[in-house]
């Protein structure tokens, strides 16, 4: 009978015993935390692409562990990349999470930190994100939960001597014809943040710390702070600074710090070849002997502007700025070395070889038309005045206001 209710209550055990682990497993099961919210503790947040953000955020009930492969992404508005639910962004990608710790170093319970890696290059993005936490719950379901806020996610480009430039002329005039100073723009404008791009970089990332002028001949010159980035630069006297060259240099150095990284410092440089308003040209000389007969092959004289131009200033690479000569004035007759009139026997016109004026001065060129034929009473020293004025296209002052005077000789 005593073994028939052994066997009896071991057979009972061996029933009850698997539901009773099964019931422990459900209670388990049930006093396991599960999240019920989560909420980002910084809602605006400015990076610099290449860096790694540091987001705080809390998650409800204060006791539940936050794994990083559970932790996700949500791009909700990019305008970088088009996101779904839960899909990630390119451009930022989720790489770690760690327990929030105050400044005494102490953990703080339910409050976290997720590191968001920024990826590095030349873009902006303005992105609304959430972040996303996936669990199992008490059925043994994935589950995923969305924080109720939302942060905004602003990424900028880091400040380099690539995106921004220094707007001035090469080349300048002293003074005008009038001998009045020449005030000069300075302009600090932004670049394409890549080739072929159409978006410039954003100028309020730019701090302008000072701008200066330097060289041995900085001290011939001031600037005018205009604001918005804006200087102009004007010569202090009249008098040249190196009478014997045709021009002077001077560096614009413009120093700038990066409103994102102030760490962060960058000088920009440009330089200006500041000329003589005044040019005397080699002399030409005239025999009238040559030209005693006017024939249809002596009857023109071209005379080479290319490198008389480039003494002023006018080259190649000033004609990318500049738009057509607000005026040009030549005199139509030769002057007495004493400024007073002589007698007309040419006139000249400033023409273009090839038809390549508007983009190569070098191709410039003077020629003199004879009208009559040279004697004896023409013997003497003459010469032609020419006054040039260009304006670069944003600026309302001449960028060059040459006057070249060419020595004529008469000789027999």
């Amino acid at each position: 009978m005593k073994k028939a209710l052994l066997y009896c209550g071991i057979a009972l055990l061996t029933a009850v015993l698997p539901g009773c682990k099964e019931m422990k497993d459900d209670i388990d099961t049930l006093k396991r935390p599960y999240p019920t919210g989560i909420t980002l503790l910084q809602s605006e947040i400015t990076v610099l692409n290449g860096s790694t953000l540091k987001v705080p955020f809390r998650v409800n009930p204060s006791n539940y562990i936050v794994q990083a492969e559970d932790l996700r992404l949500d791009a909700i508005r990019s305008q970088i990349t088009k996101a779904s639910y839960v899909t990630t962004i390119p451009e930022c990608s989720l790489v770690g999470v760690t327990p929030y710790k105050n400044q005494a170093g102490e953990t703080c319970e339910g409050q976290w930190i997720a590191e968001i890696e920024i990826l590095d290059g030349a873009y902006y993005g303005d992105i609304d994100f959430t972040l996303v936490l996936n669990y199992t719950d008490a059925d043994n379901r994935r589950v995923a939960l969305t924080s109720a806020t939302f942060g905004n996610l602003n990424t900028r480009i880091k400040l380099t001597g690539d995106m921004v430039d220094i707007d001035v002329s090469p080349a300048v005039s002293y003074v005008e014809l009038n001998n009045t100073p020449i005030a000069t723009s300075v302009r600090l404008l932004p670049c394409a943040i890549s080739e072929g791009s159409a978006t410039k970089f954003d100028m309020e990332d730019a701090i302008v710390d000072s701008c200066k002028l330097g060289g041995e001949f900085a001290g011939y010159f001031f600037l005018t702070d205009k604001d918005n980035a804006t200087w102009t630069m004007e010569p202090i006297g009249l008098d040249f600074p190196k009478p014997d060259e045709a021009f002077v240099p001077v560096d614009i150095n413009i120093y700038l710090t990066d409103r994102n990284d102030t760490t962060n410092h960058v000088l920009k440089t440009a330089l200006v070849k500041v000329y003589q308003t005044r040019c005397i040209a080699p002399a030409i000389t005239l025999k009238v002997s040559d030209y005693a007969e006017i024939t249809e092959a002596n009857k023109t004289l071209d005379i080479e502007m290319g490198e008389i131009m480039a003494a002023v200033g006018v080259t190649s690479e000033l004609f990318q700025q500049v738009r057509p000569p607000l005026g040009f004035t030549q005199t139509k007759q030769f002057m007495h070395e004493d400024g007073t009139s002589a007698r007309t026997f040419f006139m000249q016109s400033l023409k273009y070889k090839d038809d390549k004026g508007t983009t190569s001065p070098e191709a410039m060129y003077l020629q003199l038309i004879f009208f009559a034929p040279l004697d004896t009473e023409d013997i003497g020293s003459y010469y032609i005045s020419l006054n040039t004025l260009y304006s670069r296209t944003l600026d309302p002052q001449p960028t060059i206001a040459a006057n070249i005077k060419i020595p004529v000789i008469v000789t027999e």
